[in-house]
């Protein structure tokens, strides 16, 4: 591809003390040719103005106010951005992550005329200590399997995508939901069979914090975990209704991550949700067929009431 316009669309609430190491970050860049929308999405503090401060040192830069008559959430700020830009290549980025310097050049040079889309590794960070966490593992041999089940991730920030691409969508990102919202997107976009290009390279640095969906799920906030549930069990609807791939696999997938919240209920004494995802565990084996699996959570189950052993047989 020769010189394409890359338009960046980032949504940004309450980041003031943030924002501008992720604009700086952009401004590093060797590839020139790109446009920036931030999308603010109604922040009480200083963000704003840190960004018009942008907005008047570089051109390239734009500040845009989700509408009123939009929901707010991330998922709206960033179908309102990719309407307001005009570039042949797409690149939406979280308002506390960062680009290595080479980031949009090597995209660019990954770029077909075939492909829908490029994916490049990105690293976990710390958000508070900058320590560096995992690297995520993008390519997989069953992509969509694979991805429903955590095993492999893009994040918002690892993917270019094709404005081509994107224009045959009926849906962007889902303005409803207030977690998973890149989950539920590329997943989706995934089911459409693009042509991908995955880089092994890290250009992309995500910075873990605390009021992450993981760290929700770790620390047992039940209204996130339910709502983390509710969309993977939608898009297990929409696998059996469009034989996306085998059920009975995904389903595991399922089985497996209330199996999950199971033992971090055990160990943290959250005798309410022990319960509860006991039940779902038994449930979703009686879906399976899965006896021999059943009578092994229950044993383990009360072998770890009583002892507090046993952790593995829950796995």
């Amino acid at each position: 591809m020769n010189e394409p316009l890359i338009s960046i669309i980032i949504p940004v609430y309450n980041r003031a003390t943030l924002i501008g190491e992720t604009l700086e970050s952009i401004l590093s860049q060797t590839y020139a040719n790109w446009e920036c929308f931030v999308v603010d999405d109604g922040s009480t503090d200083k963000t704003e103005l840190v960004v018009q401060n942008y907005c008047k040192k570089e051109t390239r830069f734009h500040l845009l106010k989700r509408p009123e008559n939009r929901l707010k959430g991330s998922a709206a700020s960033r179908n309102y951005g990719y309407e307001k830009c005009k570039g042949d290549l797409i690149y939406w980025l979280d308002s506390d992550d960062l680009l290595l310097p080479n980031a949009f050049q090597s995209y660019i040079e990954n770029f077909t005329s075939e492909s829908d889309f490029v994916v490049a590794r990105v690293q976990q960070t710390n958000l508070i200590t900058g320590e560096y966490l995992e690297i995520n593992k993008p390519e997989s041999v069953n992509l969509i399997e694979d991805y429903f089940a955590g095993k492999t991730t893009f994040y918002v920030c690892g993917p270019m995508w094709k404005r081509s691409f994107l224009e045959q969508q009926t849906q962007l990102f889902d303005e409803s939901l207030s977690i998973l919202i890149d989950w539920d997107f590329n997943l989706r976009m995934l089911y459409k069979k693009p042509t991908i290009v995955f880089i092994k390279d890290v250009l992309v640095l995500y910075r873990q914090h605390e009021k992450s969906l993981k760290t929700n799920i770790i620390n047992l906030n039940p209204e996130k975990v339910e709502i983390a549930f509710s969309i993977r069990k939608k898009h297990l609807q929409f696998i059996r209704e469009n034989k996306v791939g085998g059920v009975k696999i995904f389903r595991k997938h399922l089985r497996n991550l209330y199996k999950q919240i199971l033992r971090f209920s055990l160990v943290q004494n959250n005798k309410e949700m022990q319960f509860i995802y006991l039940q779902k565990v038994l449930i979703e084996n009686a879906k399976l067929l899965a006896l021999w699996d059943s009578l092994v959570i229950v044993f383990g189950f009360f072998v770890f009431k009583l002892t507090g052993k046993g952790y593995k047989l829950l796995k």
